[in-house]
């Protein structure tokens, strides 16, 4: 991988993880890792151990900066392995550009992907798309059916 950000892992809960870094513009990321097996079926044992991921930034945006995605991507990839679980993501739609973070994600996933699976879903609503995405170890079976189990009544 291409070179990023120091990052700091600065708290965990139960279930819940979080790191940040700084930018050279002076911005500080925050990422967390929160256990997402709420938003799947009850019976979907092996959905018990998938984390979504949320992230926000504090400062000013400076404009583009590959560290910070090269950052992001790390501290996924280096989750995955830790805690050997796949880590969904939903795409914030309040601002009109989910299905434009969507393709980002996936632009960065195949950037670098050795050694790790994406699968990505636009789920069809009546009002809306809401595009989700999951990322997890290419050694794992169910890669590609986690989010067939999605519990969606637990989304809205």
């Amino acid at each position: 991988m291409d070179s990023c950000y120091l990052f700091d892992f600065y708290e965990s809960g139960v279930n819940s993880f979080k790191y940040s870094f700084l930018t050279a513009s002076g911005s500080e990321y925050f990422i967390s890792f929160d256990i997402a097996s709420y938003l799947f079926h009850q019976d979907c044992l092996i959905c018990n151990n998938i984390y979504s991921i949320s992230f926000y930034h504090e400062g000013s945006n400076s404009g583009y900066d590959e560290n910070i995605r090269n950052t992001i991507i790390k501290i996924i990839f280096d989750f995955i392995n830790e805690k050997n679980c796949p880590v969904l993501f939903i795409c914030d739609m309040t601002d009109g550009l989910a299905e434009s973070r969507l393709r980002l994600f996936t632009r960065c996933f195949n950037l670098f992907s050795d050694g790790f699976l994406f699968d990505s879903r636009l789920l069809q609503f009546e009002q809306f798309i809401l595009p989700v995405g999951l990322f997890g170890k290419e050694s794992d079976p169910n890669i590609n059916h986690y989010l067939e189990q999605m519990e969606f009544e637990f989304l809205f």
